[in-house]
């Protein structure tokens, strides 16, 4: 168990200052009892006194009375007999009392050693200590804290092969393990001892060394550490500053919460003492986990483990990765674990209970099907759609999804490719630069000039164009609190532009482009062999994609202009001229006659202008020439 705890604690200590323990914890809720009674000056219980034996909620609550917690109790003289251990198994509520007294229901003694729960149970002293074999006469050594590992029945013992994890107020000797129980350590129904005193606090350096500094409250975190706070204030070296008994402290050596935290929704006051203490503590972790969804790599992890990393660079064990290989591109819907133990002996943020597909985030334009409006994507494939926003035929969007190939999107038609769960946006490409923005937030600047925050800057050199494809959010909150245009979800590479000719290859078609080099691009839709196009995209890596053993340079993610096609039809035909004479005649009435057209397809040379000496190269294009 100490090794164990040994390995989990390296690791904890490492993963708390990457993910943050706040975060981690922020939604959970911390109940406690105190040491000395406090006046409540603020939050809901404001102007009450709040006692050594309620029980209390960080948020400023107090949840139950002393006198409801002992309710089904008949003690024989109505008092406050304190609470000095507390832990909750659903509704139902455990806890020990400070003080001994005799209950006329049970006819028995009630110690300050028995484990008592809110219906009236009893698990006595003697059952806790009954496997170390104390030596008999001896009075019970008390109960300080405790955690229940397990769910247990309001009056049955604890079961047999279960245990309970507490500490004792006062030492004794174990006859069955032969040495000497210290007041401090964490012991167990099972007759071990999980963890002494030092061990808990070696990580603290306490100076001078502490033999015992007690044990007042525990709590078990889903992060593998054991939590826990003391009866005597000690200085601790490592972090350079004083421990107090009424301080929440982790077994990895850091302060989960100082006791002004835990009481500051309170304001407390309290009478001729500079703090309450802290004598019972439990943690309620049980908020929803986090839903995660998205696109991300599948790649190996410590011992072997996969992690899924997605798009924004952050890492998860994954707890199930179906068919897909270690370096495949897969969306992943699940839940986010922040303390999974999915790779013993680590302790990290795992996406588990999750389904797994093929991921699809592309380009494309939605077109008219029957009955069902599909994506046809900037390659050619015809997708169902599941959501569609508020987006319909002839819209360029971008969409992010898992692909079923079987889907049920479009009934009554029989199952199809489709991109379900999906997030839809409008698609953006450009080519220009990114640049820190406000509050050093990451800018893109393109060709419109406008300034969009960007989610993936990739890792190219900030002064060097780069391609961007993605999802233009209008209302993007990547840099809060700015609320404005952003891409999101977006790809980045090194920005391409060439003019060429579409050619045929060895059973592929080609761009021979104007710089003497012939390209392999991955979008040709709207091209037939022949014609001039403008290519704009991201400089891919070389590949082999005809038939004959030869690389060539790709250009991917593009986009494509038809050049000479000035009335946006598709084609380069004598219905072109009129456009191509107002362009170089009349340009300010280009964009009137053909609102759907940019007048930049008029540029055949490609020189940046269209001018007069664009007429010859147009000329060409439609004798073919």
């Amino acid at each position: 168990m100490r090794a164990n705890g040994k390995r989990t604690l390296l690791w904890t200590a490492l993963l708390w200052p990457s993910m943050g323990l706040a975060q981690a914890f922020a939604q959970s809720q911390f109940h406690f009892s105190t040491e000395r009674d406090f006046a409540a000056t603020k939050g809901p219980a404001a102007g009450q006194l709040i006692t050594q034996g309620d029980e209390c909620r960080d948020d400023g609550e107090r949840l139950l009375l002393h006198a409801e917690m002992v309710a089904n109790f008949c003690p024989e003289a109505v008092s406050n007999f304190g609470v000095d251990a507390l832990h909750r198994t659903g509704i139902l509520v455990w806890f020990s009392t400070e003080q001994s007294w005799f209950d006329e229901c049970l006819n028995q003694l009630i110690t300050d050693g028995d484990l008592l729960n809110i219906d009236g149970g009893v698990i006595t002293n003697a059952q806790l200590l009954f496997p170390f074999a104390l030596p008999p006469p001896l009075l019970p050594p008390g109960l300080d804290a405790v955690h229940l590992n397990f769910d247990i029945s309001a009056n049955g013992g604890p079961p047999p092969n279960n245990s309970i994890w507490f500490s004792i107020e006062d030492d004794a000797f174990s006859g069955s393990i032969g040495v000497m129980l210290q007041h401090g350590d964490i012991l167990s129904t099972n007759g071990t001892i999980v963890a002494t005193n030092q061990e808990l606090i070696q990580n603290f350096c306490p100076k001078p060394v502490q033999p015992d500094v007690g044990l007042d409250a525990l709590y078990l975190p889903r992060n593998g550490e054991i939590w826990f706070s003391i009866e005597d204030s000690f200085f601790s070296e490592c972090l350079g500053l004083q421990i107090n008994e009424g301080d929440l402290l982790s077994n990895a050596g850091y302060v989960v919460k100082r006791e002004a935290d835990l009481l500051a929704a309170f304001g407390p006051i309290v009478p001729g003492a500079q703090d309450a203490g802290l004598d019972a503590i439990w943690i309620d972790e049980s908020q929803p986990l986090q839903h995660f969804s998205g696109c991300g790599t599948l790649a190996v992890g410590p011992q072997g483990c996969i992690r899924f990393e997605d798009d924004g660079g952050v890492g998860y064990f994954i707890q199930n990765t179906g068919p897909f290989l270690v370096g495949a591109r897969v969306w992943v819907d699940g839940s986010i674990d922040p303390q999974s133990h999915l790779c013993a002996p680590f302790v990290a943020p795992a996406i588990i209970d999750n389904s797994v597909a093929q991921c699809f985030e592309d380009c494309g334009v939605l077109v008219a099907g029957a009955p069902c409006v599909q994506l046809q994507t900037d390659t050619g494939e015809l997708y169902d759609v599941q959501n569609l926003g508020s987006f319909g035929p002839g819209d360029e969007v971008w969409v992010t999804g898992a692909i079923n190939p079987n889907s049920q999107i479009c009934p009554p038609l029989p199952a199809a490719p489709g991109i379900e769960s999906n997030t839809i946006g409008r698609c953006f490409k450009d080519c220009g630069e990114i640049r820190p923005g406000p509050q050093g937030c990451p800018v893109f600047v393109g060709s419109s000039s406008d300034l969009l925050f960007i989610e993936n800057v990739g890792n190219l050199p900030l002064d060097e164009p780069v391609w961007v494809t993605g999802c233009l959010n209008p209302e993007s909150r990547l840099c809060l609190p700015f609320v404005r245009p952003g891409i999101e979800d977006n790809r980045v590479g090194r920005c391409i532009e060439v003019c060429g000719l579409v050619a045929p290859g060895p059973e592929c078609v080609l761009l021979q482009g104007d710089d003497g080099v012939t390209y392999w691009v991955e979008s040709l839709i709207g091209a037939s062999i022949g014609a001039r196009v403008r290519i704009r995209g991201s400089r891919g890596p070389d590949i082999t994609p005809c038939l004959i053993d030869l690389p060539f340079p790709s250009i991917v993610d593009n986009e494509l202009v038809l050049l000479g096609d000035l009335n946006c039809d598709g084609a380069v035909a004598v219905g072109d001229i009129a456009g191509f004479v107002l362009a170089i005649t009349n340009p300010a009435a280009y964009p009137v006659q053909y609102p759907s057209c940019d007048m930049t397809h008029a540029d055949i040379n490609c020189d940046g202008f269209v001018t007069v000496g664009d007429i010859g190269p147009f000329v060409r294009l439609l004798t073919g020439s």
